[in-house]
């Protein structure tokens, strides 16, 4: 029983990451300091950049979906060959 407690509130930390995650994808308009490293150090237009995070936070949620959490903090350095510091501009 208590295994499935936890289970259950793993899954609910998921969601909830995940549903946040959404959120910030409807606030893309917003210059994180990742975009800008983006735009930046590779020369990538806004857009270009936008779409580039957004594809990360969608890889971001496959890993926390599958509860993956060490490439989920690794998800910087696989995308955009940066430190997982900029990790919480995906959240």
């Amino acid at each position: 029983m208590f295994e499935t407690v936890l289970e259950e509130r793993q899954e609910m930390n998921l969601q909830e990451l995940m549903d946040e995650i959404e959120i910030n994808e409807q606030m893309e308009d917003v210059m994180t300091e990742l975009k800008q490293v983006l735009m930046d150090r590779d020369g990538l237009t806004e857009e270009e950049a936008d779409e580039q995070i957004k594809e990360a936070r969608g890889q971001l949620q496959e890993y926390l979906a599958e509860g993956d959490i060490c490439a989920a903090e690794d998800i910087c350095e696989e995308m955009f060959g940066l430190e997982p510091d900029y990790v919480m501009d995906l959240m």
